[in-house]
């Protein structure tokens, strides 16, 4: 027979920091006891259905109010501890109710510090994304202009001066040869920062895509999880089905 009290001190120890404080012992009519029997059957079926606080009553209510006793003296008895465990219960589903609405709360300010995270994310990722669009096209650039020198000197060299050329033409050949072949090294060096630019911003821009996809499978997992539909717990790798 439940005889203590719930002390602060007790519910702190037991329950964290919520702290509850229940009304007077409920009193139950000496006549209303024979009619909880038959309400046991509606609890049960409750209880099937999910309704935790019908299965709370049923759990020692029902039970306490079914036992038949042969005495008066237990009879009285009886009725005490059905008044004394309705009372238990009556505090137990107070924290019940508590400690699930807090735990709603919760759930729906961390959605919601997701969802402006979400957004912030998403302004980074687009950010991320141009960059790495006007780095690519710098490349191609690049590219498109190591081209046009590797061609410029192909097409140089094959205008190579003939036997019968004078030592100036000659002489002015080889310059024009030494002008396009820097031109070359220069527009290499080029394509070769504008290729390590490219490839750094599509890092960064696949970096804020894994994050910006974390946020929106932390986002779902709350929504479902508010929605009280089982989801996907990260921790421990496994489909979760949310308390009621």
């Amino acid at each position: 027979m439940f005889r203590g009290t719930f002390t602060p001190a007790r519910r702190n120890a037991g329950f964290g920091a919520a702290v509850f404080e229940p009304g007077p012992m409920p009193v139950i009519d000496p006549e209303a006891i024979p009619a909880l029997e038959s309400e046991t059957t509606e609890l049960k079926h409750g209880a099937e259905q999910g309704n935790d606080g019908a299965e709370l009553t049923l759990g020692w209510t029902g039970v306490v109010a079914k036992e038949r006793v042969e005495t008066e003296a237990l009879e009285n008895y009886k009725r005490e501890l059905v008044q004394e465990v309705f009372a238990v219960q009556q505090k137990v589903e107070q924290f019940i109710q508590s400690n699930r609405a807090t735990r709603r709360g919760r759930l729906e300010r961390e959605l919601e510090h997701i969802r402006e995270e979400g957004r912030q994310q998403q302004q980074a990722c687009d950010t991320a994304q141009a960059e790495f669009y006007r780095a690519d096209q710098a490349r191609v650039e690049c590219e498109n202009g190591k081209r046009r020198a590797s061609n410029a000197l192909r097409e140089h060299r094959d205008r190579a001066p003939d036997r019968f050329a004078s030592q100036g033409d000659r002489v002015k050949h080889q310059r024009r040869d030494q002008t396009l072949v820097e031109a070359c090294q220069e527009v290499d060096a080029s394509f070769a920062a504008a290729l390590r630019a490219r490839n750094q911003t599509a890092g960064i821009w696949e970096e804020e895509k894994i994050k910006l996809e974390r946020l929106d499978q932390d986002a779902e997992r709350l929504e479902r999880e508010l929605a009280g539909e089982p989801y996907f717990d990260p921790s421990t790798g496994l489909t979760a089905v949310p308390q009621a």
